[in-house]
């Protein structure tokens, strides 16, 4: 594909598709610690989920593609998983990994993706991985 071509599909999917997605709330799970650090940073902000996350997003800017390839690099087999010690870029890496996610699913799955915004909470928030069940808590694996 032509790099004028890459351009405009990501201008379309910039334009078009990115605003879709993320309008989607979602509750992000996050390392306990992290989630109490993000939620007090809200409150001193005078900030809700959404609008952190906008901020910490925007924050990437400079380096977006750099960004970019961090999230998506997936781990070697074996490697633990680990979390940045900045909350923030926590914030960051589990926005952008979520709304890769619902990319996908939008492009591979409609009917999933469909549901998926049915079910959706009315809110943004975080919550700590150590509130979901052993089946789920491992959720971080399939990527």
């Amino acid at each position: 594909m032509k790099k004028a071509d890459l351009y405009k599909l990501a201008k379309l999917l910039h334009d078009k598709v990115l605003p879709g997605i993320v309008a989607i709330p979602a509750v992000l799970y996050f390392p306990h610690e992290v989630v109490e650090q993000l939620n007090e940073l809200c409150r001193a902000r005078g900030l809700t989920a959404q609008q952190l996350m906008a901020e910490v997003l925007k924050a990437q800017s400079p380096r977006f593609d750099q960004f970019v390839e961090e999230v998506m690099t997936t781990r070697k087999p074996g490697e633990p998983p680990t979390w940045p010690s900045d909350p923030l870029y926590c914030l960051a890496c589990g926005t952008m990994r979520h709304f890769a996610r619902n990319f996908l699913m939008m492009m591979e799955d409609p009917i999933a993706f469909e549901q998926m915004k049915k079910d959706a909470p009315a809110n943004w928030s975080f919550r700590s991985i150590e509130e979901l069940g052993d089946d789920q808590a491992d959720w971080w694996k399939e990527e």
